[in-house]
């Protein structure tokens, strides 16, 4: 005898969902179910001729309770999902996308179909559940079926843990407590969160799988606010690069680390400014070209770099210079400046009078050294 569970989702609900997203909630769900406990282990398997992918854990149920929306065997803030409808909808959208999917429950089968709902005046999702189906039985297996070879292919371009294992794909990457740090450059702005493609942004320098403690993501779980993510890429870099200067100086012309000042403790910052030091030599870091030509107009040596390198190296090796620069000084300290400036500009046929106009600058240096000049 079958018992049959209407579930009250519409089918239009999560229109943008496709199988990708779907298929992502059994994975979610399988490897929340490994780690909340190393007996129920996750596998899968794809068969290209049968076109079924299927995932399984050992040792699990679901209860029949958890079909109710809201209800969640989840508890643990370190998984993943926190949601509990995260596998119905995965049902409602590969039935509605022409995938068939079946359930093998401890002993129970579970069958789904689509209805048109005369209670509801729609179109639902139904479980069907048979008790007893295979006695003896203790694992939750998934089949989906009618998925193509290429499906799946995206599937596993979407799942670092697969993409490993299928691809025999050997990610290089660092790990901190906060997350991973994807240095593939395959991997260049893609955003996993335990494993499961969230987004991808390719202003990123790196690729990062976030660990799912520190992330809050949104309903469908396919978007991670702008803050969360570079608050979370910049522990990862300050983390994963902490003794390994030359890239974490590197790292700090990219978006990634826009909020790494929060995470340098001080001895980092001087081993930073030292490493600059070491590696640009006299080299003054500015963040704009008036700057530029002004320590350029004095014989110096500058670099423009982004702000928060200057504000991370700069104002520590460099203070007396700022506070020179940023003081009032002479008329002949400003021509030089703005002279400076144009000397990229000055086509060949006005190279003569450009240099002659110097020459009476510093001709008449020290009179024009006399008059004050202020901003």
């Amino acid at each position: 005898m079958k018992s049959k569970y209407e579930l009250t989702i519409s089918s239009n609900y999560v229109k943008d969902w496709t199988y990708l997203q779907a298929v992502r909630e059994f994975f979610q769900n399988a490897i929340d179910e490994e780690a909340s406990n190393s007996n129920h282990s996750m596998s899968y398997q794809y068969d290209s001729n049968e076109e079924i992918l299927t995932i399984s854990n050992q040792n699990s149920k679901l209860d029949v309770n958890t079909l109710l929306l809201g209800n969640t065997s989840k508890s643990n803030g370190s998984y993943i999902g926190s949601f509990g409808e995260g596998y119905k909808i995965g049902i409602l959208v590969l039935l509605r996308e022409g995938k068939t999917i079946t359930i093998y429950n401890g002993n129970d089968l579970w069958t789904t179909k689509l209805i048109n709902s005369r209670r509801y005046n729609s179109e639902i999702p139904v479980i069907e559940v048979q008790k007893n189906y295979r006695k003896g039985n203790t694992s939750l297996t998934v089949e989906i079926g009618n998925l193509s070879e290429d499906e799946y292919h995206e599937i596993v371009n979407s799942n670092l843990r697969i993409k490993e294992d299928e691809l025999n794909y050997i990610i290089g990457k660092t790990h901190t407590d906060y997350g991973d740090l994807l240095v593939d450059e395959s991997e260049k702005g893609n955003v996993y969160v335990g494993g499961l493609l969230v987004t991808t942004d390719f202003e990123l320098k790196y690729g990062y799988d976030l660990n799912p403690k520190y992330v809050t993501l949104n309903r469908d779980r396919n978007m991670i606010s702008s803050f969360d993510l570079i608050w979370n890429t910049s522990r990862i870099i300050a983390t994963a690069f902490s003794d390994h200067l030359d890239k974490l100086l590197d790292s700090l012309d990219s978006k990634d680390t826009d909020y790494i000042d929060s995470f340098l403790k001080s001895n980092s910052r001087d081993d930073l400014a030292r490493f600059f030091t070491e590696k640009h030599g006299d080299r003054i870091p500015v963040t704009t070209q008036e700057e530029y030509n002004y320590f350029k107009s004095r014989g110096m040596n500058p670099i423009i770099v982004k702000e928060k390198v200057k504000s991370l190296i700069g104002v520590i090796n460099y203070d007396d210079y700022y506070d020179h620069y940023n003081s009032d000084g002479s008329l002949y300290d400003k021509i030089k400046e703005v002279m400076a400036g144009l000397s990229d500009f000055v086509m060949e046929d006005g190279l003569a009078d450009y240099q002659e106009l110097e020459s009476l600058i510093d001709q008449y240096k020290d009179d024009l050294s006399n008059i004050k000049y202020s901003k």
